[in-house]
């Protein structure tokens, strides 16, 4: 399960998503982060060997009311909407 955490400081009003970067494909996570760059600034870090931080923040966009909770869940959706990337035959066969 991915934790979220809300928080703010001179960029502003943040979520930062704990995910477990095992458990993910690298290029689907940025593909997920490409996504959602027209209206959040994406901020990706490394939070521990194991896990990814990954910060939303809104862009001040005129005219686009934004709610930056939406963020994590938009990610989320565009991350598991990414098929997995199979296994060469030689991992996966014995």
């Amino acid at each position: 399960m991915e934790t979220v955490v809300k928080g703010s400081n001179s960029l502003g009003e943040y979520f930062t998503l704990l995910l477990d970067k095992t458990q993910y494909d690298k290029d689907a996570i940025l593909k997920a982060s490409y996504g959602l760059a027209e209206y959040y600034f994406v901020h990706i870090t490394k939070a521990t060997t194991e896990k990814l931080a990954i910060s939303f923040y809104t862009k001040n966009i005129t005219g686009t009311p934004l709610v930056i909770e939406n963020a994590v869940t938009l990610f989320l959706n565009a991350l598991h909407a990414t098929p997995p990337v199979p296994l060469p035959l030689a991992e996966t066969h014995h």
